[in-house]
């Protein structure tokens, strides 16, 4: 792949984060940290498909409920229905989920990590909606 077209397919992904942004849909939190791990990968065409381990690590003092995690961009990736549920997450605990995903071959060419959604429920009552840039690790 061309270095323009790389230069391209990251400035839209920086693009729709900033927009995210200024419209205050995006929040930080040192809460959830997500790993993950490409399992499996078939190249076709300009796509790659394949298995995905995903890991969500609650850092947090309080547990994480209902917890779903979505790719930030679903334009540029697809992943097993839309979401990964991890149920509920006790602090200081991880749940891991496996599922299948289909991403655009120059995504995974970029280097660049997986930016992450995730939504949860606080042991409070309250919904949060962070983003998270993926850690990815070996399998």
């Amino acid at each position: 792949m061309g270095a323009l077209r790389k230069i391209a397919v990251v400035s839209i992904i920086l693009l729709n984060f900033t927009l995210m942004l200024a419209m205050g849909s995006v929040s930080f939190a040192g809460e959830p940290v997500v790993r993950y791990a490409i399992i499996t990968a078939e190249r076709d065409g300009v796509t790659v498909k394949g298995t995905i381990r995903v890991e969500v690590h609650n850092l947090g003092g309080g547990d994480m409920k209902n917890v779903d995690l979505r790719v930030a961009h679903p334009e540029s990736y697809s992943i097993e229905k839309g979401l990964f549920q991890f149920g509920s997450i006790p602090a200081g605990d991880t749940n891991i989920v496996t599922g299948s995903y289909l991403f655009g071959e120059a995504v995974l060419a970029a280097g660049t990590p997986l930016l992450w959604r995730v939504d949860y429920d606080t042991q409070e009552g309250l919904h949060k909606q962070v983003m998270v840039p993926g850690i990815q690790v070996g399998d």
